[in-house]
């Protein structure tokens, strides 16, 4: 049986912190800890979904980046683990409505602390 790894549900409980965050910040809505807490569990339930029907492979799906509104810079984030080698790397680019690159950085965290 298939099942979703603690370090998925944690990347799923930052990315739905963040959501939340975004959405009270840039909208005026507040979604409850319970409304977050249902969110990631029916999510966590999806992915094992995906998991299991995919045979633990995920596809290749191409998305294409798309410039920003006029007066609105768009902020790309990312991060990735190596959990054999315990490092993390994150990046961060931010651009303009032209796709011009107005700031990046990277970060590699090694060795991870994991608790």
């Amino acid at each position: 049986m298939h099942h979703i790894t603690k370090h998925n549900e944690i990347c799923v409980t930052m990315w739905a912190i963040w959501f939340a965050r975004n959405h009270m910040v840039h909208e005026g809505t507040n979604q409850s800890v319970g409304e977050i807490v249902g969110f990631i569990r029916s999510y966590c339930v999806k992915l094992v979904s995906v998991i299991h029907t995919n045979n633990g492979v995920v596809s290749n799906i191409q998305v294409r980046w798309s410039l920003p509104p006029a007066g609105v810079v768009k902020i790309n984030v990312d991060a990735g683990f190596r959990l054999n080698q315990k490092k993390a790397a994150t990046g961060v680019v931010i651009r303009d409505e032209n796709g011009e690159i107005l700031g990046a950085c990277c970060k590699i965290t090694y060795p991870m602390q994991l608790r």
